[in-house]
């Protein structure tokens, strides 16, 4: 299982990036889950407790940034938690962060990105091979 730290800030690729972490989810429930940000901020040592490695309900954790203020980041190294890897979406696709909502275009360009980096972690995510469908 695949925790997702992930931001949901007001900014367009912030709110496109969570949309896309909630249609993973729905797309792959026994693989992908969102875990709680909120607790760990509050310090919720029983929920915390859940996600470190010895408990043994995730395998990997990734926090999942909107932007470059990296707030998810700033949050989870303050907890003793290890996430093994950061994405900053804006940067992963080489864009500014904006205001506002994401258009279609771009809540499906963010799924596509985040799927493609969640590979590494969940195989099953790859694309079929052209040659075989």
């Amino acid at each position: 299982m695949i925790g997702l730290f992930t931001c949901f800030g007001g900014a367009a690729y912030s709110i496109a990036l969570a949309k896309a972490c909630i249609r993973l989810w729905h797309e792959y429930p026994d693989d992908i889950k969102i875990v709680c940000l909120a607790s760990v901020g509050a310090g919720v040592e029983k929920i915390i407790d859940a996600y470190k490695p010895t408990y043994g309900k995730y395998d990997k954790l990734l926090i999942l940034e909107g932007c470059e203020s990296n707030c998810v980041s700033k949050i989870i190294n303050k907890s003793v938690l290890k996430p093994q890897k950061s994405i900053v979406i804006t940067e992963l696709l080489g864009k500014e962060k904006k205001a506002g909502l994401p258009t279609a275009d771009e809540d499906e360009e963010v799924y596509n990105a985040i799927k493609k980096e969640l590979v590494e972690f969940l195989p099953k995510l790859e694309p079929p091979c052209v040659c075989c469908t």
